[in-house]
């Protein structure tokens, strides 16, 4: 991966999220330049900003090292080919990413059914209809 590049397309897609999500132009804007710090930077309303910082620190870090480190569905099911004519690239074999293939056990099966039960009750509350405009 190439920083450059990995840089570029992130901000493009945040950017281009960001607008589309906006009621207006406008309001895309605003929220851009937020996002830059051009209407100032503005420190966590909790009490206690050392706490703030630590958790926004973990909400940044722990995501990043998901989609940065670890292997993706390809690689995991590598060794079922779960894609016709994909194959591992010889560099794939980093030690991390070979302690993660999947293979039929009592330990994915109770990873996966926590992940599913966490996703289900975080489920639900209010949310907007997204495509309403169109």
């Amino acid at each position: 991966m190439q920083p450059t590049g990995f840089i570029i397309t992130f901000v493009c897609v945040a950017a281009s999220m960001v607008i589309f999500r906006s009621a207006n132009l406008k309001t895309g804007a605003d929220l851009l330049q937020g996002m830059l710090g051009l209407h100032g930077i503005g420190l966590s309303q909790l009490k206690n900003i050392s706490v703030g910082r630590m958790k926004i620190a973990f909400w940044i870090a722990v995501p990043a090292f998901i989609a940065l480190v670890c292997p993706n569905t390809l690689q995991i099911l590598s060794r079922y080919e779960p894609a016709l004519g994909w194959n591992p690239s010889p560099h794939d074999g980093a030690t991390l990413r070979n302690r993660i293939l999947w293979g039929p056990s009592l330990a994915w099966a109770a990873a996966v059914s926590i992940i599913t039960v966490v996703g289900i009750l975080y489920l639900g509350g209010q949310s907007e209809f997204l495509y309403w405009q169109f």
